[in-house]
């Protein structure tokens, strides 16, 4: 993924509105663009944070767009780990359409920690979860790296 991101709140405020977009290649070989909106406040020790991510891929079959939500809350425990709770929603235009190519909405909730070190570009984080949606639940473990630059 390569984007351009701009803040649209001064950086002097405690909550975060920032809009994103780029271009995308999937390992597979498809390309297409992408969106995304966030907001986050943070009130002392504590973070809520929300945002909305927006795929297109112009590959055949696909779906005309994919949507992403998230939404979590996190506390401050050290000055660099933060412990919390995290939904991600995938998949969220199926509940729109009548045919939708990756089989439906899905939903995964669950508690997550995560540590972010060199001036919070790079992070890690990592919890278990609770998958929902097409018809299917079950416990899965999740985990991601992230490196801002």
């Amino acid at each position: 993924m390569l984007g351009l991101r701009w803040s649209l709140l001064p950086a002097t405020l405690k909550t975060h509105l920032v809009l994103s977009g780029g271009v995308l290649r999937e390992l597979q070989g498809s390309a297409g663009a992408w969106a995304r909106a966030s907001v986050g406040h943070d009130a002392g020790r504590l973070r809520l944070a929300a945002s909305v991510h927006a795929e297109r891929l112009f590959a055949s079959g696909r779906d005309a767009i994919d949507v992403i939500a998230t939404a979590g809350a996190t506390i401050r425990l050290l000055e660099t780990v933060r412990a919390g709770i995290e939904y991600v929603g995938q998949d969220l235009e199926g509940a729109f359409e009548e045919e939708e190519a990756e089989g439906g909405a899905r939903h995964v909730v669950g508690p997550m920690i995560s540590v972010a070190l060199f001036g919070q570009r790079l992070s890690a984080t990592a919890g278990p979860a609770l998958a929902l949606g097409a018809g299917q639940t079950h416990v899965l473990g999740r985990a991601a790296l992230t490196y801002q630059f």
